[in-house]
């Protein structure tokens, strides 16, 4: 939805009204936005430049705020069909961050097939419209966080594998 106050590519709650997991999900695309634009920033900053300290603690506090959002999306349960898919998807997010590791992330691409029938919005109005936009945003922030240096810990750098085939092992997610 687009108007004169919204923000050109903002993630709104759906409407109609929404539930508490839609819009926790939406802080979820928000959170995830701020924790790439920290870490992003973090990996730019020289070790010696004198900010280089508040640098990483906006960075540790995007994180921790993530973690949180998280947390609380992993409690809410599903209150209608086109929550399911938003707290799957959420769950692939927690397992990602959890993991932390290049690795993780050939896995998820590597599964994304099945993921994407598994994260298969039912419906074809408005609301389920919106479902599937938001899960298309936490998919390209999925692909931001593969390419931060935090996510590389196995040594791996995915900017050229992340649309690549890749070893098929399974990450264990929880409907």
């Amino acid at each position: 939805i687009h108007s004169i106050t919204t923000r050109l590519g903002a993630l709104e709650a759906l409407t109609l009204p929404p539930s508490p997991l839609s819009l926790a999900f939406a802080e979820l695309i928000s959170a995830l936005d701020c924790h790439v634009t920290c870490e992003h920033d973090l990996a730019d900053v020289d070790l010696f430049d004198v900010a280089y300290g508040n640098w990483v603690e906006e960075a540790d506090a995007a994180q921790t705020d993530l973690h949180d959002v998280l947390a609380r999306m992993t409690r809410l349960s599903a209150t209608c069909n086109t929550d399911v898919p938003l707290r799957r998807m959420a769950l692939i997010v927690a397992v990602l961050v959890r993991e932390g590791t290049a690795s993780a992330f050939r896995r998820y691409v590597a599964r994304k097939p099945e993921f994407d029938a598994w994260l298969a919005v039912p419906g074809c109005g408005p609301v389920a419209s919106r479902v599937r936009h938001m899960l298309a945003a936490a998919d390209k922030r999925i692909a931001l966080m593969a390419r931060l240096m935090l996510y590389r810990r196995d040594g791996v750098d995915l900017g050229a594998d992340l649309g690549a085939e890749t070893r098929a092992d399974p990450v264990p997610i929880a409907a």
